[in-house]
């Protein structure tokens, strides 16, 4: 079972969106048990893969460490693909006049090594926030074997990436093991400057960088608000076949 943090400091660079439709794709198309952790207070992979309803969430599990599997793990319509919801409530676990700053860092952690049974997974794949002081980041980069950056092709966003692998560097003395697998680049267009920044970025980055690129497309919006993400809402999409190409680029160069 492999653990993966899909996450760059600089926000709007489709993270969610490459979160929900990775996981999809690898449970529908490459026959992967994926569990998708939503880490992210906004709880939008949540809202997109689950019904509305009430849930345990992430929040619970780091405030109560004992909470049992089966009440945090819920089936999505994807086959193969299952969910650890999110909501507003993960913002405030870190706030001393809320909880007291009482959380356990390592809780999604020591749930990924007890997954057992009906719930053992090819893939882990988890949402991140864009800030590494949030509760839910620093539960996925404890838990994370390693890290996928979305990256949007721009100044700031490419800032970010490159902040990020050096932070990455900092934070294995608390893992170990974790590592930056790649960027991917998203919200693709053919422009002049978006191709001399991608030039540049290939040129000089301190990770590896996929070949696929994932184009910016119109259906992003729509899939977003279709139960499953974009590949039952649209999977001729330009976003849907770029993405596939992206995760067969993965899963292709898994350990290399």
């Amino acid at each position: 079972m492999k653990t993966i943090a899909i996450l760059n400091l600089k926000g709007g660079v489709a993270k969610t969106t490459t979160a929900i439709n990775m996981a999809a794709i690898m449970a529908t198309e490459h026959d992967k048990r994926v569990l998708l952790v939503d880490a992210d207070s906004q709880g939008d992979a949540t809202k997109t893969l689950l019904p509305p309803g009430e849930y345990n969430t992430l929040a619970d599990l780091l405030l109560d460490p004992m909470q049992y599997v089966h009440d945090l793990i819920y089936r999505s319509s994807v086959r193969g693909l299952d969910v650890l919801p999110s909501d507003f409530a993960l913002a405030t676990v870190g706030m001393p006049n809320v909880n007291k700053g009482r959380y356990s860092q390592r809780a999604l952690l020591d749930l990924r090594d007890e997954l057992s049974g009906e719930y053992v997974y090819d893939y882990i794949i988890i949402d991140c926030p864009s800030s590494f002081i949030h509760p839910g980041a620093q539960a996925a980069v404890l838990a994370a074997d390693e890290i996928i950056v979305p990256v949007k092709a721009d100044a700031y966003s490419i800032s970010g990436a490159a902040e990020l692998a050096a932070q990455v560097d900092c934070l294995r003395s608390v893992n170990p093991g974790l590592r930056v697998a790649g960027c991917v680049l998203t919200m693709y267009y053919r422009d002049e400057y978006v191709d001399r920044k991608i030039a540049e970025f290939t040129e000089s980055a301190p990770v590896h960088i996929y070949s696929a690129r994932i184009r910016r497309s119109a259906k992003a919006d729509g899939g977003t608000e279709s139960a499953g993400g974009i590949m039952p809402y649209s999977p001729r999409s330009a976003i849907a076949r770029d993405t596939r190409a992206f995760v067969a680029e993965y899963l292709g160069g898994e350990g290399k």
